[in-house]
C-alpha cells in the first residue's frame, strides 16, 4: 500500500529555481509505504521486526537541501527514520495479526469450555454428595425412631408395671408380670 498525498509542491518561492537548483520535489515523488511481511502464516514471531516504513530518503535529502539545509540533510533524515522506525515498534507491538487473534480467541473460548464442563462435574459431584449425606440423615433419623419407640415402649412396660405392684393384689400381679415379660 503506498501513500500517495495529494500535489503539492513544498517550496513556495518560485524564484528560487534556476541554474544552480535543481526541480522542485514534489510531496508525490516522497513515496512511503508500510510494508507487511508474510508473518501471519508464523504467529510465534514477534511482529514488531515484521512491519516496516518504507520511504525515499533521498528525495527527502532534496527536499531539505532545497530549502536551505546543507550537510544536516542526511543527518535529520537519518533522524527522522530513527524516531519513525521506533515509534512504529512501539505502535505495532501492542498489535497482532488476525490469525494471532483467531488463536488467542480459540484458546480463550477453549478455556472457557474446559471451566463450563469443570462446573458440570463440580455440580453433579457436589449433588451427590448431598444425596448421600442426606441419605445417611434418613438412616440415622429412622434408627432415632426405632431407639425412640423401643424407649418409650420399655418406659411404659415400666410405668405399667410399677402401677400394678403398687395397686394390684399380689396373686393378680404374678399373673400379670408373666404375661407382660413373655
Amino acid at each position: 500500500y503506498l501513500y500517495k498525498p495529494k500535489w503539492k509542491l513544498f517550496r513556495s518561492k518560485p524564484s528560487t529555481f534556476g541554474p544552480n537548483h535543481s526541480r522542485p520535489v514534489l510531496s508525490s515523488e516522497i513515496n512511503a509505504s508500510a510494508q507487511t511481511l508474510q508473518y501471519d502464516l508464523k504467529p510465534d514471531v514477534p511482529q514488531a521486526g515484521g512491519r516496516k516504513l518504507f520511504f525515499d530518503t533521498h528525495a527527502v535529502v532534496r527536499l531539505l537541501e532545497e530549502n536551505g539545509f546543507t550537510q544536516q540533510a542526511e543527518v535529520l533524515v537519518q533522524v527522522l527514520l530513527r524516531t519513525t522506525s521506533s515509534n512504529m515498534e512501539i505502535i505495532y507491538s501492542d498489535m497482532v495479526t488476525k490469525v494471532q487473534q483467531e488463536i488467542s480467541l480459540l484458546q480463550v473460548m477453549s478455556k472457557i469450555a474446559a471451566v463450563k464442563k469443570d462446573m458440570v462435574i463440580l455440580e453433579k459431584s457436589e449433588f451427590s454428595t448431598l444425596l448421600a449425606e442426606n441419605e445417611k440423615l434418613k438412616v440415622q433419623l429412622s434408627q432415632l425412631k426405632v431407639q425412640l419407640a423401643v424407649s418409650s415402649c420399655s418406659n411404659g412396660k415400666t410405668l405399667l408395671i410399677s402401677n400394678i405392684l403398687c395397686s394390684a393384689p399380689p396373686f393378680f400381679m404374678l399373673n400379670y408380670l408373666s404375661i407382660i415379660l413373655l
